[in-house]
């Protein structure tokens, strides 16, 4: 459909640049005008590479993409990329609050625990402990009430598991299976393995049971 441009005449230097232009448009001829005048109507059109332009040494009338000296004209910069904030819907990453981190802290057997945070798991549940007992034995025949003494055994029950999660997590801490819980219910055995839970320093890289965490 379009012609190409004579090769003799781009040998010429730029000579063409200051010949007669014309454009075609709605079947008629338009021009003649400089290449400067050219340039700036190829700068307003809405798609400059598609209209048919000639010139004095071009053989037929010839789309502007195809015309080199005019390339300048007809490129247009790509499409300007959307703001990083509409760029994706994908949804931040959700954020652990205070609460699910302490949950995590006392409750949980999953994760890692430092020798520090275990102290404190282990000071904070005992005292809250002797806490519930102090205040129930303050309460005048207390030990006749039922009700009460079923709240002091589900104080002590609940201060065992806390203990037993605080200890499953910091055995995980230096890649140990929680699993060795169960000797610290062994005489004897049971004294090594809190000093060991006590003062044996964490992976100080992510292991078997995950990377070195925080929970306060």
């Amino acid at each position: 459909m379009f012609a190409t441009v004579d090769v003799g005449i781009m040998a010429g230097g730029g000579s063409q640049m200051h010949a007669a232009w014309y454009y075609a448009e709605k079947g008629e001829s338009r021009g003649p005008f400089s290449f400067e005048q050219m340039g700036q109507h190829l700068l307003s059109v809405q798609d400059p590479q598609r209209l048919l332009v000639w010139r004095h040494g071009l053989v037929a009338w010839t789309a502007a993409l195809e015309v080199p000296e005019l390339a300048a004209f007809t490129s247009r910069p790509p499409p300007v990329p959307p703001a990083l904030t509409q760029e994706t819907n994908v949804s931040p990453p959700e954020l652990k609050g205070p609460d699910s981190s302490l949950r995590t802290a006392f409750f949980s057997f999953n994760g890692r625990m430092g020798r520090t945070e275990y102290v404190g798991v282990l000071i904070a549940s005992f005292v809250a402990f002797i806490i519930v007992v102090a205040a129930v034995e303050s309460i005048p025949d207390a030990k006749d009430d039922p009700l009460l003494n079923a709240g002091v055994i589900s104080a002590a029950l609940l201060f065992m598991w806390v203990r037993l999660a605080s200890s499953s997590k910091r055995f995980h801490d230096y890649n140990r299976s929680g699993w060795s819980c169960l000797g610290l219910a062994v005489p004897l055995l049971n004294v090594f393995l809190f000093f060991e839970l006590l003062l044996k320093k964490g992976s100080p890289e992510a292991n078997d049971y995950g990377p070195p965490q925080s929970h306060f």
